[in-house]
């Protein structure tokens, strides 16, 4: 497994595994003043974040998923901008996620990850990929790669947002007995940066990668659909023709 505990952009780079999305940061102000930072192309956050990270390094936020362009450029042209980060703006899917609320249930952050790591090695739960200290809780990710590209990430056609969505309501369900965020599931959700302080607890965010390999555990929406039972809605013949009409 492994840590990552300091903000910077190689850790995003490990969630966000494309290189012409928007990648969306966003800070909260006094718990209540969320705000849009800024969004830096991924090709570009490496030379860029560097810039922006000191409005990051407390209540700091980044987009799970990438969007397909920014709401205004920014003063070097397409690099970065204002962001336009919303469900229906999305370029990739990058991982689906659960937000587990320790305190609804009253439990600790060791008893949820030792409970996670049973339910992972009996099978009953799949690996997820990031296991993240938020703080007041903790959140789950699977990372998702394109079908037919294991370094790209899902590219966000219509038809794979729609399946992400089952798959998100899927894995809350079968969550739901250790706290899982029943309204934590839009494909537009921001996360913790590593290594950001969170006020709320006065502790600092921690990004957990678990697999062998650099990449961590990752799959195809087939695969965790298939793997939570989110098997996706049956079509009609008649729209499928009206949509691909060749």
């Amino acid at each position: 497994m492994q840590r990552y505990t300091e903000i910077a952009a190689a850790p995003i780079l490990r969630l966000h595994r494309h290189s012409d999305g928007y990648i969306a940061f966003a800070a909260e102000r006094d718990g209540e003043d969320f705000r849009p930072v800024i969004s830096i192309r991924a090709s570009e956050l490496e030379t860029w974040f560097p810039a922006f990270r000191e409005q990051l390094l407390r209540d700091s936020y980044v987009g799970i998923n990438a969007d397909w362009r920014l709401r205004s450029y920014g003063s070097d042209g397409p690099a970065y901008g204002y962001p336009l980060h919303r469900s229906d703006q999305l370029r990739y899917i990058n991982a689906c996620y659960v937000d587990i609320d320790l305190h609804k249930l009253g439990l600790d952050v060791g008893a949820v990850i030792g409970r996670v790591i049973n339910l992972q090695d009996s099978g009953q739960l799949p690996h997820a990929s990031m296991i993240v200290r938020s703080g007041l809780g903790i959140w789950l990710l699977w990372l998702v790669h394109d079908v037919d590209d294991e370094d790209l990430s899902q590219r966000a056609f219509p038809e794979k947002v729609e399946l992400y969505s089952r798959i998100q309501a899927a894995i809350i369900e079968r969550l739901l007995p250790l706290g899982a965020d029943m309204a934590a599931r839009d494909a537009a959700r921001h996360l913790r940066i590593p290594g950001s302080f969170n006020s709320g607890s006065e502790s600092n965010v921690e990004w957990w990668i678990q697999g062998a390999n650099e990449s961590g555990y990752i799959y195809t929406l087939p695969q965790l659909a298939k793997l939570f039972k989110a098997i996706p809605t049956r079509r009609h013949h008649g729209e499928l023709v009206a949509h691909n009409p060749a």
